[in-house]
């Protein structure tokens, strides 16, 4: 457990590339918030707007800024989860800061 009911957002940051069988449209993240007019499942698995993936060599960074995180291991056990539309991603790190 990171934090619990936290006003103030955090920073994820995720360092990723192309995966092999690549061509993925976009990835986006859902975490455990506890935004006050969301209720059980919407709550533990709040999602953020995807990023799209550009085709590029090397390795990307995508920083998303979560409101309200309420990191209590909600998210089947977790704070947070990547999810790829339409291709594959190699996460290299992921960082989280207040």
């Amino acid at each position: 457990m990171f934090l619990i009911e936290q006003a103030a957002a955090v920073e994820l940051t995720v360092v990723f590339r192309l995966g092999p069988n690549a061509d993925p449209d976009s990835f986006a993240v859902h975490y455990d918030s506890y935004h006050p007019t969301l209720k059980g499942l919407d709550q533990a698995f709040r999602g953020m707007k995807p990023r799209s993936v550009e085709q590029k060599d090397g390795w990307n960074t995508a920083v998303f800024h979560l409101p309200e995180p309420r990191f209590e291991n909600r998210a089947n056990g977790s704070d947070f989860r990547l999810f790829v539309h339409g291709g594959d991603i190699i996460v290299k790190s992921v960082s989280l800061r207040k």
